[in-house]
């Protein structure tokens, strides 16, 4: 009878020691999780934004921040190797148990192997990914400033595998003529991918196929991709009055216009025509200086998605492009950027006539806007200058000013009278083909 008591007594020291190891690797697991997903969160959402000064005073996060591939790497390393050791504790158990419930007896042991894995399956799903999950969607910062210091201890202790991780990676680029400066895909960002494709029963459609290639390809595209250049951009002149002002922006029919004193290097701010309508006072009173607001400028090199970003996070839509010398390039707009995505934007409207219209058999009338490429195609002629892609770009190389109203250029065969000109491009020109002399 005394000898039954000890065996009890330890076999409950037995099931208190593995229970105690198999929470242990849980919660190692769900710290790791947790900021996984707290990380994959900010990093998601306007991170520049949230309040950093906590995050930024651990240099234990600061250090994992930085860490990067070597981060993911350690965090990575002991989560599978929590995996495998939830695997064999769970079997240590159930095979005490079931020494327990039938002593005497031999275990089965592949129900035995099978069951341990469905056990230690279930406490990873219930322990260590669903339940961090959503205290790290609730509150992220919180979160990563808790959960930091698991990853950060397996951070150093994987080092050893993080040296040879490097090496071997080395060695394969290597062999295979790849470069090792290549960006990898880390699973934070597969999260995030998993999180954004949740219904993968559903058969993704034509467009969100298009949409999700171009997002995927948006870090290779810069500012001067999408770069509405200075001669095609329309703005109101702070010398100007009003009514001429006005004249313009109703002519253009945009929302937005630069407001500029005589030309778009010295901007002052921009004008959105909802400011005017609301203006409460008699319409002549209005001071654009007084109504418009500030700008933003980029540099033709700063990458679409950095700039897409900071355009949505300060609700602006419109902004300038500034070269190296400080002057006007152009401007860049938050629907430009969209249509990189989604393609062409139209709404109502937007004119969808064509750029080149047929007067007789002879005559036409096109934008200066029209590329070179449509011109040859309507009128079935050939431009040799392949470096010209427009009509406007073509007259103006010919004669190396912007032409007057009214004056008549012949290139080649083709007769070109400009209808309307501004200062600094062609909006309209009649285009007749000269009968060939050979």
């Amino acid at each position: 009878m005394p000898e039954i008591i000890i065996s009890q007594n330890l076999d409950t020291s037995f099931y208190l020691q593995h229970i105690i190891i198999l929470g242990s690797i849980i919660l190692i697991n769900a710290y790791l999780t947790a900021f996984q997903l707290s990380l994959a969160h900010l990093r998601s959402s306007n991170f520049e934004e949230l309040s950093l000064e906590n995050i930024k005073q651990h240099w234990g996060i600061s250090r994992l921040l930085k860490g990067g591939e070597k981060t993911n790497i350690a965090i990575t390393s002991t989560k599978t190797l929590c995996i495998l050791a939830l695997s064999i504790e769970s079997y240590h158990l159930l095979d005490l148990l079931f020494t327990h419930l039938a002593p005497g007896n031999i275990a089965p042991q592949l129900p035995l192997i099978i069951l341990s894995l469905l056990f230690s399956l279930f406490l990873q799903q219930i322990f260590a990914i669903l339940i961090p999950e959503a205290i790290a969607t609730m509150a992220p910062k919180k979160t990563i400033l808790n959960s930091f210091h698991i990853p950060l201890a397996a951070y150093f202790i994987c080092w050893p595998i993080q040296v040879f991780f490097n090496a071997f990676r080395k060695v394969i680029n290597n062999r295979l003529d790849l470069s090792n400066e290549a960006d990898t895909f880390t699973s934070v960002d597969v999260k995030r991918l998993l999180h954004s494709t949740a219904n993968l029963d559903k058969e993704v459609s034509r467009i969100v196929d298009t949409i999700v290639d171009k997002a995927l390809n948006l870090d290779e595209l810069v500012v001067q991709d999408v770069l509405l250049p200075r001669n095609q951009v329309i703005f109101l002149d702070i010398e100007d009055d009003l009514r001429t002002n006005l004249r313009v922006a109703q002519s253009n029919g945009h929302t937005r216009y630069p407001l500029c004193n005589g030309e778009l290097d010295n901007c002052l701010g921009i004008i959105h025509t909802k400011d005017i309508f609301r203006y409460r006072g008699k319409i002549e009173h209005i001071k654009l200086n007084k109504i418009m607001r500030a700008f933003t400028s980029f540099k033709l090199d700063e990458p679409l998605a950095s700039v897409l970003q900071k355009l949505l996070r300060q609700r602006i839509h419109m902004a300038l492009v500034k070269d190296e010398f400080g002057g006007t390039m152009g401007v860049v707009t938050l629907e430009g950027i969209l249509e990189e995505l989604v393609g062409e934007i139209q709404d109502e409207f937007d004119s969808e006539d064509e750029s080149i219209i047929e007067i007789n058999d002879v005559t036409f009338r096109a934008e200066g806007l029209t590329p070179i490429h449509e011109l040859e195609e309507k009128l079935n002629v050939k431009i040799a200058n392949e470096d010209i892609s427009t009509v406007s770009g073509l007259i103006t190389a010919e004669i190396g000013r912007i032409p007057n109203k009214k004056e008549k250029i012949i290139i080649n065969n083709l007769e070109f009278t400009i209808d309307e000109v501004e200062e600094t491009r062609i909006i309209y020109t009649r285009i007749r083909i000269l009968p060939d002399l050979n």
